[in-house]
This record gives C-alpha cells, structure tokens and sequence, in this order.
C-alpha cells in the first residue's frame, strides 16, 4: 500500500502540533522527514527524495522511455514542473521552501487524498480508517455531497460525503504561505493544444495512441510478481490484456467477467462490442494458456 499522513501547519514557523505525535507509536507508519510538514507513510511504500526541498510518495515513470524512477537512479530535476513535463505516474508530490509548502497530486488521479482542517493545521490523508483510529477525525455525513455523489457520480467535486472532508482533485495544487491556503489546477489538457504538440495525420495519431497505451500497460505489469486480468469482454479490459508483455502472460490469472456471457447474448442484435474485442483476446488467452499451469 502507497497510504500517507501529512500534517501542515498553517503557521510556517509553529512545527507539527501536540496532537500528531501519536502517529509515531504506529508499527504499520514510518516518519519520513521534510522540512515544516510532519510525515508518515505505510510501511514498504515507495518514496523518492527528489532533491532537499521536493518528495514524492507513490509510482514515477519517466515519459521518454516508460522506465521506473527510483531512489538509487533518479534524475529529476525542477519540482513539480519537471514532474507535469517529463514524468507520469501515481503519486503525491511535496514541494517546500523557507516560505511556502505545495502539495500537488498526480493528474491521473490514482493517488487518493484528502485534506481536513484541525486547529491550525491541514491533515492531508489517503486512507480514512488511519485518521479516525488516531482521533485526529471524528467524520459525519455531509447531505449536500452526499446528494451531489448519488445524482453525478462521474462529476466529482472538491466536497465529499463527510462534513469538513475535501478532496484534493487530480492535477491540482495546495498551497501554504504567509498569506494562508489556496487552491491551483497546476495540469493543463491546454498544453496539448500546442501547435508544436499537434498530429498531423491519422497515422501518426493511431501509432501515438498505440505506443503509449503499449508503454503504460507494460510500465505497471513489470511492478507486479502476480496479476488478475477482469476481462469482461468490453475494449476496455481487452486492451490491458492485448498490450501486456508476452512474459506477463505466464504469471497472469485471467478472471471472465460472470456476465460476459449474458451480455455477448443480449448485443447481438444490437451493438456487439463486447463480441468483437473479447473473441480476440480470449482466444489469444486460451491459446498461451496451454504452456502454463491452469488453477482447477
């Protein structure tokens, strides 16, 4: 797990208030040190200290070649604007110097957290259950965002379903300074709107799309010593299975989706999307299976 505690004072110079030091007796939390913020992270969870003034919590990888940041060969250099322009990945960044501390999450989104007021500090949090077992948090139902997630759960907002809870959104930036905490989208989708970032035919469009969804698929499977494939059929899931490394495949647990079946039926006569893309790859599937032990 990639889960984090984060304390921030509001006031640059008052140092992590009394009541976080209960964190340290955690066995499952290891402290991490950064200058004007009080830290601690999961056990095992990957983080890179990228210079004296910038940290990263989670998953880096490097656009030019798709290969994995690491704390023994990483070349980052600039913060987080080096971060938006030459790295991809799921992670919390933390940058800091003598008057301010930002906290910027990856665009993706894949790294959860969350920001809570108490007293004269900020709690930024990945997993609810630490904070609550620690007492920093005692969390009732918001009505207002609760009706907001039921009605458009694919439009979130920086409130959630707990009173006092925010989120801090995909690309955007916290800040802390003298004059107090404000909020900055620091990604844009607008730089890719560039003349100079434009494609210029179909082609070069289809083999972009091609290398990169290959080179992304491929950077997260070489983490994994295991794998479990959901293949339901849909492009989605068929393009995760057709773009994995021929070596993944000798580890990878493939699970079909129980409705897949049902749904096959049901589109025929309509729209039968899951049939076209999940023919091929099932029995691509079966086919590779042959030459590896099969769970009865």
């Amino acid at each position: 797990m990639n889960d984090f505690l984060i304390v921030l004072p509001l006031q640059r110079d008052a140092g992590p208030p009394p009541w976080s030091e209960v964190a340290n007796a955690r066995d499952d939390l290891q402290s991490v040190r950064c200058r004007g913020a009080a830290i601690w992270v999961s056990d095992g969870a990957p983080v890179l200290d990228l210079s004296e003034d910038c940290l990263v919590f989670g998953r880096l990888f490097r656009r030019a070649d798709f290969s994995l940041v690491d704390r023994q060969s990483h070349d980052v250099r600039g913060g987080i604007e080096s971060l938006l322009r030459d790295y991809w990945g799921a992670y919390l960044a933390l940058e800091c110097d003598a008057n301010s501390i930002t906290v910027f999450r990856d665009p993706g989104g894949q790294t959860p957290c969350y920001v809570f007021r108490r007293d004269d500090a900020l709690i930024l949090f990945s997993r609810l259950t630490d904070v609550i077992e620690l007492g920093w948090i005692t969390p009732s139902p918001d009505v207002v965002g609760m009706t907001h997630y039921l009605k458009c759960p694919g439009f979130p907002l920086q409130t959630t379903c707990l009173s006092g809870v925010n989120e801090l959104l995909p690309g955007m930036g916290l800040r802390i300074d003298r004059s107090g905490v404000s909020l900055q989208m620091l990604w844009s989708p607008w730089r890719f709107t560039r003349r100079q970032e434009r494609l210029s035919t179909p082609a070069e469009a289809r083999a972009v799309l091609r290398d990169n969804l290959i080179g992304c698929v491929r950077a997260w499977g070489s983490l994994s010593q295991r794998g479990l494939l959901q293949l339901s059929g849909g492009l989605d899931s068929s393009l995760v299975g057709a773009c994995m490394a021929p070596e993944h495949w000798r580890w990878l647990l493939l699970l079909f989706h129980p409705g897949m079946a049902a749904t096959n039926a049901s589109m025929r006569n309509k729209s039968p999307t899951s049939l076209k893309y999940g023919k091929p790859i099932s029995s691509f599937a079966l086919t590779t299976s042959k030459s590896r032990p099969r769970l009865r």
